[in-house]
């Protein structure tokens, strides 16, 4: 009978211990998943770095405001005539990803201000896709290959159309804001949040 309830209470023992174990184990793991999760999220998200740099055709000056927008002329003799403005873009990461570049234009008038999108005629290069009228950006249509630290290049605005301010033009103070944002190719749906891409039908 003693030797019955020793039996019994180490099943008992071995049971509980079991028990125990698998919900520590569950836990770990649990938390591992998670947590590689979320680096590989946050990798996903940081995977690429681009910056726009912008410029005025015959001059190195940016004229870089201390709000951060760049003042652009509405007069052909000025160095930062709205015509002679200019965006390179430099990128690198690892993997293949989208770019786009977001544009935003302030003009002011007597201290009014309105923000435009889309009615400046920029001349750009390469397979763009101005999507200005929805979301102020332009996406590069094409998948941009990245290969660790090496710097890349990539032509954005390399002129200007004909541009008729007409009457604006008198007293009128145009600033811009440029930004860019690269993902990689299965990513935009999350940090982009959009189903497709723009210029897919």
């Amino acid at each position: 009978m003693k030797k019955k309830f020793i039996e019994n209470k180490k099943f008992r023992f071995i049971v509980i211990l079991s028990v125990v174990l698998t919900i520590v184990i569950g836990s770990t793991l649990a938390w591992f998943i998670i947590r590689t999760t979320d680096v590989l999220q946050e990798f996903s998200a940081a995977n690429f770095q681009a910056e726009p740099v912008c410029y005025f055709d015959g001059t190195e000056e940016t004229f870089v405001g201390e709000d951060g927008l760049i003042t652009l002329s509405a007069n052909p003799e000025d160095a930062n005539y709205i015509g002679k403005f200019r965006v390179d873009v430099k990128y690198k990461g690892d993997g293949a990803g989208y770019l786009r570049v977001r544009m935003v234009h302030e003009y002011s008038i007597n201290g009014n201000s309105t923000q435009h999108p889309a009615n400046v005629p920029y001349t750009v290069s390469g397979d763009w896709y101005d999507n200005r009228g929805n979301d102020y950006c332009y996406y590069y249509k094409n998948e941009l290959d990245a290969d660790g630290d090496a710097e890349q290049t990539l032509n954005f605005i390399t002129g200007n159309n004909d541009i008729d301010l007409g009457a604006l033009a008198d007293g009128i103070v145009i600033k811009v804001a440029v930004e860019t944002d690269m993902v990689q190719i299965n990513r935009y749906p999350q940090i982009w949040g959009m189903d497709k891409l723009p210029w897919v039908e």
